[in-house]
This record gives C-alpha cells, structure tokens and sequence, in this order.
C-alpha cells in the first residue's frame, strides 16, 4: 500500500501567514498538478518536478479548521503514472507536494 508524504512549500507558507503575522490569509487552490518523477520534495518548490498534467475540475471543502479536503478529476482518457502532486494557488505557487511512496520506492 502507498503512503503519502506531505511538504508543505515555503511559498506556500508565505501565502498562508498574514502581513502581521497574527492569521491567515486566504488561500485558494484551482490546480492540482500531477508529476511523473519520484524525488524527494522540497520546501524551496514553487512547483513539481517532471508535470504532466495540470487539473482544474477540482472542488474541496474544508473539515477542520487545519484540514482541506481537495478532489481532483480528469475526465480525459489519458492515462499516466502519478509519482508527485501538487496543489497550486491562485498566484501559481504550489502550496504543498504530496509524494507517493510504496515499499518499491522507500
């Protein structure tokens, strides 16, 4: 079974933490990014190593206050390996690489 490794990108951070650092700013995620390479990621990305595709039929919602919930779906009949993804903002930073990980790869 795979596991999921979450970094959380200092862009990322830099787009969540308010000027004044006493919140949150609102952050948006309208892509998910699907990379085909296996590394270990980084918080200096501002993006994912090796994209082949880029998602924008995405929804989310939030289920606690430090916890989204985000669905992606291609409705393309193409069909790929998916290594990375990334969730990207508004700005175009990704916000977060999500790495899988299976006992083939540790």
């Amino acid at each position: 079974m795979s596991k999921l490794l979450f970094t959380m990108t200092d862009a990322g951070r830099q787009e969540l933490v308010n000027a004044n650092k006493t919140g949150t700013n609102k952050v948006e995620i309208v892509s998910v990014g699907l990379g085909s390479r296996y590394y270990v990621t980084s918080t200096s990305q501002t993006n994912i190593t090796n994209e082949i595709k880029r998602l924008t039929t995405i929804g989310g919602k939030v289920v606690s206050p430090d916890t989204i919930h985000v669905t992606a779906k291609d409705d393309s009949k193409d069909e790929y390996v998916v290594h990375t993804i990334g969730l990207y903002t508004n700005k175009g930073y990704v916000v977060c690489c999500i790495l899988t990980r299976t006992s083939n790869n540790k």
